[in-house]
């Protein structure tokens, strides 16, 4: 049981279902394009700066669920200013840290 829970567990968040790649500049230390892509639904895009492997600097990333946010980043996280648009038009704009909205 336990084997079949982990084949479906590792096969489910897989990009078995789609693909995920550094499609343009340097993803890893400097500056590119990375895109995910599921089979199913939409995709999520950054465009920006990159510090070992994580998002770190400016940049704009697009989500699936429709939001959009464009601004600071650092260690994969929404950090330092910067403006989220969510899916229903409001716009949040000002202070991140941690990935969580300050002010």
């Amino acid at each position: 049981m336990k084997i079949l829970l982990t084949f479906f567990v590792l096969f489910f968040s897989s990009t078995a279902f789609g693909w995920q790649k550094c499609t343009q500049g340097n993803c890893e230390n400097g500056y590119g394009t990375y895109v995910n892509k599921p089979l199913i639904g939409g995709s999520s895009k950054y465009v920006g700066n990159w510090k070992n492997d994580k998002l770190d600097g400016v940049g704009d990333l697009v989500l699936i669920e429709g939001k959009k946010y464009s601004g600071e980043f650092k260690k994969d996280k929404y950090h330092g200013q910067g403006t989220m648009t969510l899916k229903d038009g409001k716009i949040i704009k000002g202070l991140w840290k941690k990935g969580e909205f300050v002010k």
